[in-house]
């Protein structure tokens, strides 16, 4: 059963990256990506429904701020979790320095992931920015080094997930 959740879970990604592909293809025009990043197989529940919720409406906020027309939006659930696509019509730099201020900067902003990609469909991270790479929520070390070495238990990773969820008061 294990097996076949985890197989669905890597089909619901490769499904997110084709769509992302077709809609910049579509439009023309960059993207960006909204996902939560919640480790281990139960992507799905009500909190993560209200937080990805949450993470669309100030991305959307954002946008009209900054007077950057959305020209596609669109949300769905896969076992790969949440995610929601939004074309926009702005410099994919200036989308990606927005989103990475949204995640550094709101209540929910660590659980929020963004992914912005320019109209080639190269993705835009922070180090093209010349920023610094996301950090683990729990010691603070680059997330890939925590990830890779399994530094934290999935128990210990959710515990901080559910902290912040319940700090943000969004349930």
């Amino acid at each position: 059963m294990e097996n076949n959740l985890f197989e669905q879970i890597l089909r619901g990604r490769e499904q997110r990256a084709e769509r992302q592909r077709q809609l910049i293809e579509t439009y023309q025009k960059p993207l960006v990506s909204l996902t939560l990043n919640i480790p281990g197989p139960d992507k799905i529940s009500s909190p993560l429904d209200k937080v990805h919720s949450v993470g669309v409406e100030i991305l959307e906020k954002e946008l009209k701020n900054h007077n950057y027309a959305v020209v596609w939006k669109e949300q769905s659930v896969n076992p790969a979790g949440h995610q929601a696509f939004l074309v926009v019509d702005a410099d994919p730099r200036q989308l990606k320095e927005l989103t990475v201020n949204i995640e550094e900067q709101q209540p929910l902003g660590r659980i929020f992931d963004y992914d912005v990609f320019d109209c080639g469909a190269k993705q835009v991270n922070r180090e093209l920015l010349g920023l610094r790479g996301r950090t683990c929520l729990l010691c603070g070390e680059k997330t890939d080094i925590c990830r890779r070495s399994k530094k934290h238990t999935l128990d210990e990773l959710m515990n901080c997930i559910n902290q912040i969820i319940k700090q943000s008061e969004v349930l």
